[in-house]
């Protein structure tokens, strides 16, 4: 009995572990900056209906209403056809909604009226209790290199100048150097997307970043509905003598495919990772009398 009591509170506790490691935003409690869809079903068919948010719990009718919630797509209003059916609206939460309305909270009313009907002037009311909360939805970007900076690769070095013809001096590679950075989401479980770019502080040495060639020093790459917590942007380079350049990812934008909350930090440290590569030193050209 003892150990079946134990094995169940380790059950517990693993249930309630996982259950803070995938917070994430739900419709009534919503991130900042999160995208959720509201539904009330079965509304009486032939009526016309309204959203609104308020502050009050009997927020009964056009006056109540708070406008700094974030937005609906569309108007928030419709009319139900020859049968009941439901009443949806899309809201996009501000980025401030938390710090305005995080301690008590809103509502989301319903208003419907049916014309024609004695009682279509008051009609009918419903509404939610939904408490918005500070985004944790982050991304970080990390060097995925235990130490920095780091020394070139010689991985496809030919030294040799003039290995197939004698009289050709210029078949020398100097070969090339490969770092990786990791970009990782936490406090979500959904899929997610973002974009980033790699910049080298000497834009004449050329890269690929996740095999996109670099143009003057830089590469824009994107995630796009990445189901994995994390996403390895691979950067290789080509060595160039007498350089000794700093690669740095910077994350861009980031957002949870599902919600459509996106990470509102990304001027921090945690969203740019910086990689300097050694001087590789120059040996100049041959001369043989």
């Amino acid at each position: 009995m003892k150990k079946l009591l134990l094995s169940l509170v380790i059950c517990l506790g693993l249930v309630s572990f996982a259950s803070q490691t995938f917070a994430q935003s739900t419709a009534v409690k919503p991130y900042d900056g999160a995208k959720h869809t509201y539904t009330f079903g079965d509304v009486e068919a032939n009526a016309t209906y309204k959203f609104y948010v308020s502050t009050s719990t009997v927020a009964y009718g056009v006056g109540s209403e708070v406008t700094d919630f974030g937005a609906f797509t569309g108007t928030g209003t419709g009319t139900i056809g020859a049968a009941n059916g439901a009443a949806s609206v899309e809201i996009t939460w501000a980025n401030n909604a938390a710090a305005n309305y995080g301690a008590s909270g809103l509502y989301l009313f319903l208003a419907v009226t049916v014309s024609g009907d004695p009682c279509s002037g008051p009609g009918n009311y419903k509404a939610v209790h939904i408490m918005p909360q500070a985004s944790a939805f982050n991304l970080a970007v990390v060097d995925d290199s235990a130490t920095d900076p780091t020394c070139a690769d010689l991985t496809g070095l030919k030294p040799v100048i003039n290995l197939t013809d004698i009289n050709v001096t210029d078949e020398y590679d100097a070969g090339k150097t490969t770092l990786s950075y990791t970009i990782t989401r936490t406090n979500s479980s959904n899929a997610w997307s973002g974009t980033y770019t790699v910049t080298s502080s000497d834009n004449t040495v050329e890269f690929t970043a996740n095999t996109v060639a670099s143009s003057s020093g830089l590469v824009s790459g994107s995630v796009t509905n990445e189901t994995a917590n994390t996403h390895v942007v691979t950067v290789v380079i080509t060595n160039k003598p007498g350089s000794n350049p700093t690669f740095t990812l910077n994350l861009v934008t980031g957002s949870d495919d599902v919600t459509g909350v996106t990470d509102i930090d990304l001027t921090t440290a945690d969203a740019t990772a910086d990689h300097t590569i050694n001087l590789m030193p120059t040996i100049g050209s041959f001369t043989g009398i």
